[in-house]
């Protein structure tokens, strides 16, 4: 198994979030500590009541635990325009346009419109980043690794493999998830693209 961060972006990442988990079930008959979940959205948590029910290891099981827990999720607060001007994050917002869409939009979500939801991701950006910051220095436990590796997992490499999920069609995803790249830079994830060579200068 390799150290996996999996970061949900809206919606979607919710819902892609929840299928991964059952998919790591139906696989290990759990969720190994060394895969971590992060969810943002400017919705709330949807978490679903119905049992999951897989088979493992010979026997019919089932589980809430695919739902995603409230540690593992962060709801993106959704301030006022006059909050949103004040705050130095949002100062290069085109306002003109978000204080059109404030009025056309209800009062929870980003209502599928990217400014919004840009606008209440980078509001929320201290404390987003402080929850990647802990999880990406969860997974570099050394202790974490080794616990793993007793159970009978066989650890990949020492890397942290990172996965964005996000739709490219909503008002949080398609807003964020250029930003959640930079935030995981600052967070120690050596960003390259697929196939490059990290230097040995």
């Amino acid at each position: 198994i390799s150290k996996t961060l999996i970061v949900g972006l809206g919606g979607t990442g919710q819902s892609v979030i929840r299928d991964i988990k059952k998919r790591l079930f139906r696989r290990y008959g759990e969720i190994p500590s060394l895969v971590k979940f992060v969810s943002f959205d400017t919705d709330d948590n949807e978490y679903q009541d119905t049992a999951f029910e897989y088979y493992y290891g010979g026997k019919n099981c089932s589980t809430k635990r695919y739902n995603i827990s409230q540690e593992e999720f962060k709801k993106i607060a959704r301030p006022s325009i006059d909050v949103l001007r004040a705050d130095k994050n949002c100062a290069f917002l085109n306002f003109d346009e978000l204080q059109k869409i404030y009025g056309l939009a209800n009062a929870i979500g980003a209502n599928g419109y990217r400014v919004m939801g840009r606008a209440h991701f980078l509001y929320n950006a201290v404390s987003i980043m402080t929850q990647l910051s802990n999880t990406v220095t969860s997974l570099r436990n050394a202790q974490l690794a080794q616990h793993e590796q007793t159970n009978g997992y066989s650890l990949a490499n020492n890397g942290i493999t990172v996965y964005v999920i996000a739709s490219l069609a909503g008002g949080t995803g398609s807003s964020s998830f250029l930003d959640i790249s930079r935030m995981l830079q600052h967070a120690g994830i050596d960003v390259l693209p697929r196939g490059a060579q990290t230097p040995t200068d």
